[in-house]
């Protein structure tokens, strides 16, 4: 490591050597103009504290504050071309110098104003605007950064191995660059004293370097420094990757192997930083192919109506609602062709460069999933015109979810327009390393991340991201936000029935995988806890009764739903609260006089309380053709 650190040094200092310094050197030259004699140490200390920051946390800063890169560069644009026009007009002097005074009142003025405060403030400015030559050290670094930001679920501050590997040889990077830029400094100052021509002519030459500074400002703002960069690099190629042939000895080469997470890309080296490290953090993962698509030709604004037999649209008023759960199986009979089912193409989030994407992790069966539905509807319905693209992932949690025949009736009678892709082998959820469902990805017209949230709610907070990432495009957005509230009032928690995610049985009884056995209910159930009676076969996802099987489950909640499913032909549920025949007041939509017919996979309502409680909840099972899957809550 400390041949590494050592290196870096050099590194940093070859590169007032490259073309990628030219483009700050007007602002390091312009600011030791007429200065304070701490200001050029305080504008080196600033770039270097700074550079090393922003190379290392700018994904990370992004990442947690929401705020873009591009706002912060913005800022620092400012910070420079304000200072510029400070040297230009001595207005602007005396207010740098008011707003310096009251941020430090323990300085003197001048030195407030032209001292080493003054210089941090440039220091800190240009350390976020320059963007190096790549050398392999460099390129290493990077390719640390871009493997601990690109993981959109990764915790936001980063780790202590990541941090001993990196901010070394960063730091001695940027003080190695940092010290040729002293001595640029201090040699500029030493010439306008010594040389009376110039030292008359002090004034007039600070105005000329303060419009220097401005033009530079503005460069900047417009990427000319870049477009310059890779213009130099593009025209002389072998510059850059000159300056930094001495990284690739053999001990170095050694070093950087054990650093690095993936080799270099020889073509990356001598290229502007920009190239490798704001392009690549944070990039969307792409959508893996494999699955089957629906509704695809929606991205293009080509949406079939309601009218033409296939997929009904949000505003038809003949789409159920995203609770209703009314998802026909392959079983019932009530399916639509594979015609309707219109795949083409598959979407790339490649191609969708210079969109808004939502990236939807969800599956039909997930109550939390269906309650997000009618959100996403509107969102689509609103600004879809505008450029908003989004793509549903239903990445199944049970086996009869990976059926595409059910997935397509589910996403008809949801009324669901937008793309949608399976993902059975959960291939694309592993490539966002996600975790949950509900899950959304909010992504940029440039293909990044730039938020993610998961379950329910912030359904304001999220449209007003989907209006900032359309006002970035360009468009003009003044749709009010105007999402429903609503709250849920579940105590106890998610309970799955088979024994791979089984918690909370409290029958007396050991499980016996995949056997029918017999089971108990105790006499005093604990709250949020359930227990089978009779005869059942407990499987690995699911639990299937004999005829007169019970479950019983004492519950703290307003709903209480259930995913069940025919194995061959419909079965029926005889349902009691507290001991009593269900009433119609408390009966989901699924119940009639107290039973339910599961004739199809989907997820039941059973019990819709006009306040939430705490009950005893009893199935009865009338037969032996179901399999239960899970409850939840609401």
């Amino acid at each position: 490591m400390l041949l590494l650190i050592f290196f870096a040094f050099l590194a940093g200092v070859v590169t007032i050597l490259s073309p990628c310094i030219l483009p700050v050197l007007p602002i390091v030259l312009s600011s030791s103009i007429n200065a304070g004699k701490k200001r050029p140490l305080g504008i080196v200390t600033g770039f270097v504290l700074s550079f090393t920051f922003f190379t290392l946390f700018l994904a990370t800063l992004v990442k947690l504050t929401g705020i873009s890169a591009d706002v912060l560069r913005m800022l620092s644009v400012i910070v420079i071309f304000i200072f510029g026009l400070s040297l230009l007009t001595p207005r602007v002097q005396v207010l740098l110098e008011q707003l310096f005074s009251k941020l430090s009142n323990r300085l003197p003025l001048q030195k407030k104003r032209e001292g080493f405060w003054g210089g941090i403030l440039i220091g800190i400015s240009l350390g976020l605007l320059w963007t190096p030559c790549v050398g392999p050290i460099l390129a290493s670094v990077i390719s640390l950064v871009i493997s601990s930001a690109g993981n959109p679920n990764e915790s936001f501050l980063p780790s202590f191995q990541f941090l001993k590997n990196t901010l070394p040889i960063t730091f001695a990077y940027a003080l190695g660059t940092g010290i040729p830029m002293l001595a640029i400094t201090y040699g500029g100052r030493k010439l306008f004293t010594q040389v009376p021509w110039l030292l008359k002519k002090t004034a007039r030459i600070q105005q000329v370097f303060g419009l220097i500074m401005m033009v530079t400002a503005i460069g900047i703002y417009f990427n000319i420094d870049r477009k310059f960069q890779t213009w130099f690099i593009t025209t002389f190629p072998n510059y850059g990757v000159g300056l930094t042939k001495f990284e690739e000895a053999g001990k170095i080469k050694t070093e950087l192997e054990k650093l690095q997470q993936k080799p270099v890309v020889k073509k990356d080296l001598g290229k502007p930083m920009f190239n490798l490290l704001e392009d690549n953090v944070g990039l969307a993962p792409e959508i893996i192919p494999g699955g089957e698509w629906f509704n695809p030709s929606a991205s293009s604004g080509q949406v079939p109506s309601a009218s033409s037999g296939q997929v009904p649209s949000a505003s038809s008023g003949q789409v159920p609602s995203a609770s209703s759960g009314q998802v026909p199986s392959a079983s019932s009979g009530q399916v639509p062709s594979a015609s309707s089912r219109q795949v083409s193409t598959p979407l790339t989030i490649r191609s969708l460069r210079g969109k808004v994407v939502i990236v939807d992790f969800w599956t039909y069966t997930c109550i939390n999933c269906q309650r997000t539905l009618p959100y996403l509807k509107n969102w689509y319905a609103k600004y879809k015109d505008k450029g908003l693209v989004i793509i549903g992932v239903h990445a199944p949690e049970f086996e009869f979810e990976k059926n595409p025949v059910n997935v397509a009736q589910a996403i008809k009678d949801f009324g669901l327009t937008y793309p949608i892709v399976q993902d059975n082998n959960f291939a694309t959820w592993k490539a966002y390393n996600n975790n949950a469902w509900p899950a959304k990805y909010f992504i940029d017209k440039n293909g990044k991340i730039r938020w993610s949230h998961f379950g329910e709610g912030a359904y304001d907070e999220s449209e007003q991201l989907i209006q900032k990432l359309l006002g970035e495009m360009g468009q003009q957005v003044d749709e009010p936000i105007n999402n429903p509230k609503y709250s849920t009032f579940d105590e106890t928690r998610e309970t799955y029935l088979g024994y791979d995610r089984l918690q909370f049985l409290v029958s007396p009884e050991t499980v016996q995988p995949d056997k029918i056995a017999s089971y108990s209910i105790p006499q005093d159930l604990l709250k949020s806890r359930f227990a089978y009676g009779g005869m059942w076969m407990i499987g690995g996802q699911y639990a299937s009764p004999e005829p007169g099987a019970k479950i019983e489950l004492h519950f703290v909640s307003k709903e209480v739903y259930l995913v069940m499913r025919p194995k061959a032909k419909p079965g029926q549920v005889k349902l009691l609260l507290d001991g009593q025949l269900l009433s119609n007041d408390a009966a989901g939509k699924d119940i009639k006089t107290g039973l339910v017919l599961v004739d199809s996979d989907k997820l039941y309502t059973l019990i819709n309380l006009k306040q939430p409680g705490d009950h005893i909840l009893t199935l009865e099972f009338l037969d032996n053709s179901l399999e239960v899957y899970a409850f939840t809550f609401g």
